[in-house]
């Protein structure tokens, strides 16, 4: 067989109906996401005596990893986001506003999120693998004038061979629309029912990062080549970052931070127009408990003095949210 480019090979996800079991149609390529297949195999090793290398080898678990390279994109986010919150409710526009469609996603405090999986090819026509039970498992977000990023990562059961990677007539290409530096703004407040009241005009740096959201469940079936199902993990890191100028409000949140009161920050995308008078658009609402303060110095691509804050995200004891996003584009769902 001729050697082939890393430069064709593709990676398609459709959403499955049950968890694990391959879908056959629906099949999209998110033109903002890139991914990588790799394996996880934990075994181990055995020596018999008077051997001097290992005479057997014990597989235990098998799984894929996907790495995940993307960016911060109106459409694409649809895709990434449920690495953090699940799955989305999804609502398309009013009559005024056909095309467009509507995702929120919800970080519950107290319940688990609803999960979404994907199957997953990786490939091209020559040769594929098959994905089964892909999920997104991480979510961040990190903005500044100069920079923007979304990172991410995925799952999946051990990866198939032998399965054709799906015919191009039955795949979606999913267009970009990426967000840009200028189009954001940056508002702290002190309830989340006030969110979006005060923007910070010297806000140089803002981000949100969301841990390993799922652990793989690994029962005893040998019906099952990989893990049975996955589980939201015990200890997934909700941390975020803020970096503002040294003025009043850098002074607030050290009062804050003495106080041990929460902070309530929404990180705002507005783009161009889809239909009628509706742009894209994301918006992340999170509170947030400050936990450190960093050195004062230079702002990035700035000789002004800022300050940066570290947090962590805390449940409001008023409306019980924790985070929210909500991503309007042109993605009729997942």
């Amino acid at each position: 067989m001729p050697a082939r480019s890393m430069t064709n090979q593709q990676l398609v996800l459709a959403r499955e109906a049950t968890a694990g079991t391959p879908a056959t149609t629906g099949f999209k390529r998110v033109q903002s996401l890139r991914g990588t297949v790799g394996y996880a195999i934990e075994g181990d090793d055995f020596k018999a005596s008077g051997s001097k290398v290992n005479t057997a080898r014990v597989p235990n678990t098998e799984m894929g990893t996907i790495g995940i390279d993307t960016i911060l994109d109106y459409n694409g986010a649809t895709w990434a986001a449920t690495g953090g919150y699940g799955a989305p409710v999804s609502v398309a526009g009013a009559a005024a506003a056909v095309g467009t469609y509507t995702h929120t996603y919800t970080l519950n405090a107290y319940s688990a999120d609803p999960r979404v999986t994907f199957t997953g090819f990786w490939g091209d026509a020559v040769q594929a693998l098959q994905l089964p039970h892909f999920l997104f498992n991480t979510f961040g977000v990190s903005i500044a004038r100069g920079a923007l990023s979304l990172t991410s990562s995925a799952m999946s059961y051990m990866p198939k061979t032998g399965i054709a990677f799906p015919a191009s007539g039955a795949i979606t290409d999913v267009g970009t629309r990426p967000m840009a530096g200028r189009q954001f703004n940056i508002y702290m407040d002190n309830t989340w029912a006030a969110l979006g009241t005060t923007q910070l005009l010297a806000a140089y740096e803002g981000g949100l990062t969301m841990g390993d959201k799922y652990t793989p469940d690994w029962a005893i079936n040998r019906a099952l080549s990989s893990f049975s199902e996955v589980l939201e993990a015990e200890s997934t890191e909700y941390s975020g970052n803020l970096r503002v100028g040294f003025d009043a409000t850098a002074l607030s949140l050290l009062n804050t931070f003495n106080a041990g009161d929460l902070k309530f920050i929404r990180i705002e995308s507005i783009g161009p127009i889809i239909a009628g008078a509706i742009p894209f658009s994301m918006v992340v609402d999170y509170c947030v408990r400050v936990t450190s303060i960093g050195e004062y110095s230079a702002a990035p691509n700035s000789p002004a003095v800022s300050v940066p804050f570290s947090f962590t995200l805390a449940v409001d004891d008023v409306s019980t949210n924790v985070s929210k996003l909500v991503l309007v584009n042109a993605v009729t769902g997942l």
